[in-house]
């Protein structure tokens, strides 16, 4: 169970454990681009299933960043 709640990794030259913010910037990327696709789709199709899809999706992603580990997020996982 601690392996879940454990963030970040240990990089050699680091004394505490770092996050990869390359990798954090190109997820919160991934996400801004399906949100605007996302807002698009509602103002094209006039549904608001795209917008709660990605909502949902979004509540979700920022659940496991935060309470569990930012590495098992959805989107971050996208980048590896």
């Amino acid at each position: 169970m601690a392996i879940f709640f454990n963030f970040g990794q240990q990089v050699d030259g680091y004394k505490n454990k770092v996050i990869n913010e390359r990798e954090a910037r190109a997820s919160a990327g991934i996400m801004f681009l399906l949100g605007l696709l996302s807002v698009f789709a509602v103002f094209q199709l006039r549904t608001l299933f795209w917008a709660e899809l990605f909502s949902i999706t979004f509540i979700i992603e920022f659940f496991i960043r935060v309470i569990v580990n930012p590495q098992y997020a959805p989107y971050m996982m996208l980048l590896t």
